[in-house]
């Protein structure tokens, strides 16, 4: 077993050694020449800082800068090959209220009002018991059937306030039978499409 000056540990043949054929382990050799100083460079939002040491492999991590003010080090490699653009604050960015599309958590209020409605009241069963359990639109009757409420879910939720399970319960318009109709899958998905141009089956409040 020899170690190299590079500190890599490496078993060799005698007779390599004393012909002179190995002389390094081959990575602090061959590596060092090919490995381009990446200090200062812009990869997706990292700015390269400095080295920051090598793995067991001899491959060079950097010190980077993301443009959030993260730092982290980054293998060269993954850097270079596009690999690692971000620290992941971009991907967080996606969601929530920094999200271009955020609408005050309108999906978040509106899945506690369906949760509320099928687990606390009868409204959706109503609905599609005075309808005869026909989707209103097409006319199937049975199958994958939906309570759709006519005035949207979103602009009840946004005109009267709502933030809470108390403000629900105090919403009467969410439970108004006649301000729901029966709906199939299919046709009830295309209600909230552009397709929709004539805006069917959505009275404006």
């Amino acid at each position: 077993m020899c170690r190299c000056d590079c500190g890599v540990e490496k078993e060799i043949y005698t007779s390599s050694l004393l012909s002179g054929r190995s002389k390094s382990c081959g990575f602090c050799r061959d590596r060092s020449s090919k490995i381009a100083d990446l200090a200062g460079k812009t990869f997706g939002s990292w700015t390269v800082l400095e080295e920051a040491g090598r793995t067991k492999n001899q491959q060079v991590r950097w010190l980077c800068r993301c443009s959030c003010g993260t730092e982290r080090v980054v293998s060269g490699i993954d850097l270079t090959s596009g690999k690692s653009k971000t620290c992941g604050c971009s991907r967080k960015h996606r969601f929530g209220k920094e999200s271009p599309g955020w609408k005050g958590g309108l999906t978040i209020i509106g899945r506690l009002v369906r949760n509320h409605l099928a687990r606390t009241t009868t409204w959706v069963q109503d609905v599609f018991a005075r309808d005869n359990y026909t989707c209103r639109r097409c006319g199937e009757r049975g199958g994958r059937l939906q309570a759709h409420h006519l005035i949207e879910l979103s602009k009840i939720i946004i005109n009267n306030d709502i933030e809470t399970i108390e403000d629900i319960s105090g919403c009467d318009l969410l439970f108004d039978l006649s301000n729901g109709i029966c709906l199939c899958e299919k046709c009830h998905r295309w209600v909230h499409t552009k397709k929709n141009t004539c805006r069917e089956y959505l009275t404006i409040q």
